[in-house]
């Protein structure tokens, strides 16, 4: 819980800026079969937001049970 490096972090911090860099959501020179891996990196990184969303939840949920014992 000491909050390193987490999800969130990873994807906007590692994972966005590679695929900015890219334009991988502006190119329009993708083939049927890319164009189907864009759709899917957009599924997984849509699903990264509600895991990453979730877990800091949880996170700030523990540390509020954790202040309220002090």
């Amino acid at each position: 819980m000491a909050g390193i490096y987490d999800l969130r972090q990873h994807k906007d911090e590692v994972l966005m800026p590679v695929l900015r860099k890219w334009r991988v959501f502006e190119r329009a020179d993708f083939g049927a079969e890319c164009e189907q891996a864009r759709i899917e990196l957009s599924v997984l990184l849509d699903d990264m937001e509600v895991s990453a969303d979730r877990f800091e939840n949880k996170r700030e949920a523990l540390r509020a049970r954790l202040a309220a014992r002090d």
